[in-house]
């Protein structure tokens, strides 16, 4: 009976977690080939933007989990044995985590890869200072991703 109990539960948490992975519709009209993810030639907009950052497992696709975290909290779906793969050299976590999206790299004039008083434009412009958490003068990709998203900004202050 313990051995049944335990073999549904592992089966109801390997449903959840296929169904949480599961993509949304919009997703899936990006989905041209139909395997279910997204990889980086099929993303558009803020998926192309922030693919990278969103792309947890660092398989090269995305799934609804990867998605739906990015977008609800901006952070990854609860580690389990696909999402634990080492992030590569040349991309370091620290690097990732304060990088501008293409949006915000195409304000950055002085390519120092944060934005200054000078360079930010509408929400960025008007809501700078609260946005500069660390007080740095520029906005780095962290600051700005946690400013959108509603919480407290992860940045370290960019190149000022």
């Amino acid at each position: 009976m313990r051995a049944a109990a335990l073999a549904l539960l592992f089966w109801a948490a390997a449903a959840q977690a296929q169904e949480d992975a599961a993509l949304s519709g919009r997703a899936q009209a990006l989905d041209a080939d139909g395997n279910g993810t997204i990889e980086r030639g099929e993303a558009r907009g803020p998926l192309a933007e922030n693919f990278d950052a969103m792309d947890c497992d660092r398989s090269g696709a995305l799934d609804g989990a990867e998605i739906r975290g990015f977008f609800r909290d901006g952070g990854c779906p609860e580690a389990g044995p696909a999402r634990q793969a080492p992030r590569t050299a040349a991309a370091p976590a620290a690097e990732e985590d304060t990088a501008l999206s293409g949006r915000a790299r195409a304000l950055d004039a002085d390519g120092d890869g944060a934005i200054g008083r000078g360079e930010a434009r509408g929400p960025l412009e008007a809501d700078f200072d609260e946005i500069d958490k660390d007080g740095s003068g520029t906005l780095d990709g962290g600051e700005i991703r946690a400013f959108f998203r509603g919480g407290g900004a992860s940045g370290g202050g960019g190149g000022g």
